[in-house]
């Protein structure tokens, strides 16, 4: 990315922070129309840059009832191509799901999970479990039953090497299917943490050289490392309940 590029960026996140600002606002409406009634909630972030990568965008509609059979899920469409955004809402129809149109330009994924986390922290489904997944993924089992004590729940991504950047990419807990057991009480960990650090955004990566030593923050890596103590991570019987689509080809969650 060249610095114009960079810059420009930038620019784009500091102009959307109004967009963010009527997305929580519509996703607060959602989540009270929904009350509290003890469904686990569900969101996923659609998004579909090419047509031929369409196969990943969708794939989650063709078992999501099977991992979650009674939850409420949102389905919030971002920006997709305008030719392939009636289907996304086709498919959202047919498996019971609400539909979120989220107008151009399109948002950062980290923005999405911060605005929609701090939303839910804000409703009256704040004690409700909160699962974000990625469209990308198939479910073999019910998850529903899942149950964690920590204020966040998912798969370890342990650290390890990028060797193409001879980078250190660090530990999170991956973002394609992650469960938070109370929005309420992650979001008052995370504002008690920017009170301090006001600077502190969880969910957004970055790429940093430390002591010599490049190091790659993936989203939540920066979560991660705050409160890694009083995380939850899936274990092999959670894993076996689903697969993960990986660099659009392996499938995965091992």
């Amino acid at each position: 990315m060249s610095e114009a590029d960079a810059f420009g960026k930038v620019s784009a996140r500091g102009e959307c922070a109004q967009d963010l600002m009527q997305l929580e606002e519509r996703l607060i409406e959602r989540l009270d129309a929904w009350g509290d009634d003890g469904r686990v909630t569900v969101l996923t972030l659609t998004f579909c840059r090419r047509a031929d990568l369409f196969y990943g965008t969708s794939l989650l509609f063709k078992t999501l009832r099977v991992g979650f059979p009674t939850a409420r899920v949102l389905v919030v469409e971002n920006a997709s191509l305008p030719t392939h955004r009636s289907e996304i809402q086709r498919l959202a129809g047919e498996c019971r799901c609400d539909f979120l149109q989220i107008p151009e330009p399109s948002i950062e994924h980290e923005d999405f999970i911060e605005t929609a986390l701090r939303a839910a922290a804000s409703s009256k489904r704040a004690d409700v479990p909160l699962v974000f997944l990625d469209p990308d993924i198939c479910f073999w089992e019910n998850c529903e039953g899942f149950g964690f004590d920590g204020l966040l729940a998912g798969k370890l991504d342990r650290a390890y090497e990028i060797e193409h950047g001879d980078t250190l990419s660090m530990p999170r807990v991956h973002t394609s299917f992650m469960w938070i057991p109370s929005p309420r009480a992650l979001w008052k960990e995370i504002q008690r943490c920017k009170e301090i650090h006001y600077d502190f955004y969880p969910f957004a990566p970055f790429s940093v050289k430390i002591a010599g030593r490049w190091c790659r923050y993936d989203t939540a890596a920066s979560l991660y490392s705050v409160l890694n103590d009083r995380m939850s991570f899936f274990t092999d019987e959670h894993l076996s309940c689903y697969d993960h689509l990986y660099c659009g080809c392996l499938l995965y969650t091992s």
